[in-house]
């Protein structure tokens, strides 16, 4: 085998000139992965470093899109004519105190299990500690307390799953599990391309003056490109509230359609396999049911949702930041809400106000499609919004550099930008950026600005027809990852009041294009400016689909050019919009939890 004809298969190509000084067997390429080389800087032109370990064995990482993979089998694994030859035997761990392996022991794990996997004992933590590797390199620890079971990772800020460095390319489904010692319970049973989730799926996040909150699920994003190539995701949860939140949000991102529960017998791995044996383990395992997304359902298949339903509430809307506009209008993931509104009546700008205000007060991330703002022009819009201070410099209360610097620092946080420089995107390919944009950041929000920039192949449709065929396509996207989708219309040519010499509000029925923007939609809501030198922006919700989301009405908000931001026109909000504003807040207690279901009606 020519190591260097495998590696240009995977487009890899390798010369001397891109050896690293002084490594003669290492190499800084071109990433050749697409998604790679449209969403890194231009001047990141190597970012994948190759490692030719022997010669008949190359293993890559790319350090942007984390790309990774091998060619061959390393000589410690690799058979000659003798034989196999012998792995270096494990090391034993480390004083386990018998406490320590009675806790393994009931969770169904035996000293020679713990050897194997290298488990050892921190005495000064009072906790056992199972290592993390890449490759052959401990790259961190998870310290589990022996007193309740719960983990911890000893440095968050490597947080990816256990188990990923030896998840194989097999047609295997992979099997996901709430804790590393549950994950190494399922391999020792045998089941191939486990996972475990680091922490619980609880990886707490630091703050810091702007609000900079790390994603909780970065080892799935850390995990992006191997997971797109993922048949079926088993999970292997706790039979709890936090099972179920941590099943959604992971379900959300990788898409639903691939996704299964195992129903534990018994409630968690753990209880299962120490009150009822492996086999019953195993078969909960292998019986793991789809996800529903169309067709018939029973109540089993919902029956956590509907329990959810019962205690919690149905799933109203999170705050849009201002209590008067929380009266009318509230946002659910997956839904669609279509903005209208004349130019220059400051849609784009309240649009983007709104996001700010989810970011902020519920830690939301958004993927924007804004080709009129362009992402350098769309990201000095957010950080002035964030920061409520303007970049002009004409401006008496022009922003620092090194407020600019950690205002991007935020917005990179919350935002990524979907863009086309080559030709005008069609729908399908600003979905598809969405959906790896749901996978790699777990984009709560998606803005669409707006329609008439996306490039429409009708193949001898009407326009009319060629929306009523897009709009599911949207609607389809918003509820299978959980993601609000906002779509701006512009609407056709509107005329001046003869009696007021102004420019009335367009109705929902006057978008350019088709009557299906409104009927299909989940949401309506025009933005109006009467006066375009008035600083008084309507709000009118013309179209709310449920009543638990809002209703139809009106309201204004007042704008301040110099931020960018909105606030009530009537600075004196009456108690009874405070509280209804509270109220949502309260019921997210900071986050988004509300129930996900993955139905199109």
């Amino acid at each position: 085998m020519n190591i260097q004809d495998e590696l240009a298969k995977q487009n890899i190509i390798l010369t001397k000139d891109v050896l690293i000084a002084k490594q003669l067997h290492e190499f800084k390429v071109d990433c050749p992965q697409t998604y790679c080389k449209s969403s890194r800087a231009k001047d990141d032109k190597t970012p994948l470093k190759v490692e030719m370990v022997v010669a008949e064995y190359a293993e890559w990482r790319c350090r942007h899109c984390l790309w990774s993979g091998h060619i061959g089998e390393r000589a410690e694994v690799m058979e000659d004519a003798a034989g196999s030859v012998p792995a270096a035997p494990p090391k034993a761990p480390k004083n386990l105190p018998p406490d320590a392996l009675a806790f393994l022991a009931a969770k169904g794990l035996t000293e020679e299990e713990a050897t194997k996997y290298r488990i050892s004992w921190d005495g000064t933590k009072k906790a056992i500690k199972i290592p993390y590797f890449e490759g052959d390199q401990i790259i961190n620890y998870a310290l589990v307390r022996i007193t309740d079971g719960k983990s911890k990772l000893e440095n968050p800020n490597k947080a990816v799953f256990y188990g990923i460095d030896k998840l194989g390319q097999n047609s295997e489904p992979v099997i996901m599990a709430q804790r590393e010692l549950d994950a190494i319970v399922l391999m020792e049973r045998g089941f191939l391309n486990v996972l475990g989730v680091p922490n619980g799926g609880d990886i707490a996040a630091k703050g810091d003056d702007f609000n900079h909150e790390p994603d909780k699920f970065a080892y799935l994003s850390h995990a992006a490109q191997k997971a797109k190539q993922w048949n079926q995701v088993k999970f292997a949860f706790d039979d709890t509230r936090d099972g179920l939140a941590l099943r959604q949000e992971l379900a959300r991102r990788l898409g639903p359609g691939r996704c299964a529960v195992a129903k534990l017998t018994k409630g968690t791995v753990w209880a299962t396999m120490q009150g009822l044996g492996g086999d019953m383990l195993c078969a909960d395992i292998n019986e793991a049911k789809a996800l529903p997304i169309f067709g018939l359902y029973s109540v089993s298949d919902f029956e956590k949702e509907l329990y959810a339903y019962f205690e919690y509430g149905m799933a109203a809307g999170v705050s849009t930041g201002w209590p008067n506009v929380d009266k009318l209008y509230t946002i659910v993931p997956g839904q669609l809400t279509v903005v209208t509104g004349i130019p220059n009546s400051g849609k784009s700008e309240w649009l983007d106000a709104l996001s700010i205000n989810l970011a902020l007060n519920f830690g939301w991330r958004f993927a924007a499609f804004s080709p009129e703002n362009g992402k350098e022009a769309h990201t000095t819009k957010l950080v002035e919004k964030r920061v409520e201070m303007s970049a002009d410099p004409k401006s008496y209360r022009r922003m620092s550099f090194d407020t600019l610097k950690a205002g991007a620092k935020w917005v990179d946080t919350h935002y990524t930008f979907i863009e086309s420089t080559d030709t005008m995107p069609t729908l399908e390919w600003i979905l598809e950026r969405a959906k790896d944009a749901a996978l790699r950041y777990g984009i709560k929000g998606l803005i669409i600005d707006p329609w008439n920039r996306i490039e429409k192949v009708l193949g001898g449709k009407t326009e009319t027809d060629y929306v009523g065929e897009s709009i599911p396509k949207i609607l389809r996207f918003a509820v299978n990852y959980g993601v609000h989708v906002w779509l701006v219309v512009h609407p056709k040519q509107q005329q001046k009041n003869h009696k007021t010499g102004k420019i009335d509000a367009p109705s929902l029925y006057d978008m350019a294009g088709s009557a299906h923007f409104v009927n299909m939609c989940d949401n309506g809501v025009v933005i109006h400016r009467s006066d375009s030198i008035d600083d008084t922006t309507e709000v009118l919700l013309r179209k709310v689909r449920f009543k638990h989301v809002g209703r139809r009405g009106e309201t204004k908000l007042k704008y301040d050019a110099e931020s960018g931001r909105f606030a009530p026109l009537d600075e004196e909000v009456s108690a009874e919009q405070k509280a209804a504003s509270e109220k949502y807040k309260a019921a997210s207690n900071g986050e988004d939890d509300a129930i996900v279901t993955y139905e199109v009606d």
